[in-house]
């Protein structure tokens, strides 16, 4: 298992930061946009690559 991400020092921390810490860490993650986002496929490219996958399948049967 990893380690728990380390505490920034004190000095790297600029002027009138305000801490990420509690209630506005949690807002600001459930702003953002979700790291992963299903992708809409037309069923064309579906049906193209079953397709394919059909053809390539009766190529190694024989």
């Amino acid at each position: 298992m990893s380690a728990p991400p380390r505490q920034l020092p004190a000095a790297a921390i600029p002027d009138g930061c305000p801490p990420w810490e509690g209630m506005s860490t949690r807002r600001w993650t459930q702003a953002s946009v979700p790291r992963w986002v299903p992708v809409r496929v037309p069923l064309r490219v579906i049906l193209l690559v079953n397709l394919c996958a059909l053809l390539a399948a009766c190529g190694l049967a024989d």
